[in-house]
């Protein structure tokens, strides 16, 4: 019973793992464009990005100056579509650089 606990918890802990470096692997695709910063009131409320081809980003590390809705950027980010979030709104991105238009 012992040993069946533990390797359990071996394959959790190496699934945790897995799904994390995937999530920052460099081998993920790097984008760039251009859209509108948006609060989406869904589970607390977060800033999404609204791309002006109306593709919709949820980056995970937006910074503080520019959480402010309705603010035009220009964006580069790193997608990570193996990633997952609660608010299921968009593909979640890490931003590399962001500056305001």
């Amino acid at each position: 019973m012992k040993k069946t606990l533990v390797a359990i918890f071996v394959i959790l802990f190496a699934i945790t793992l897995f799904v994390s470096s995937s999530c920052q692997s460099e081998g993920d695709k790097t984008i760039t464009f251009t859209g509108t910063v948006t609060w989406v009131e869904l589970e607390g409320g977060f800033f999404g990005l609204i791309a002006d081809d109306g593709t919709r980003y949820e980056p995970r590390n937006l910074p503080e100056e520019y959480q402010e809705n309705g603010i035009k950027v220009r964006v580069r980010a790193r997608l990570c579509e193996e990633c997952a979030s609660i608010h299921m709104w968009g593909t979640i991105i890490d931003i590399l650089s962001i500056t305001t238009l």
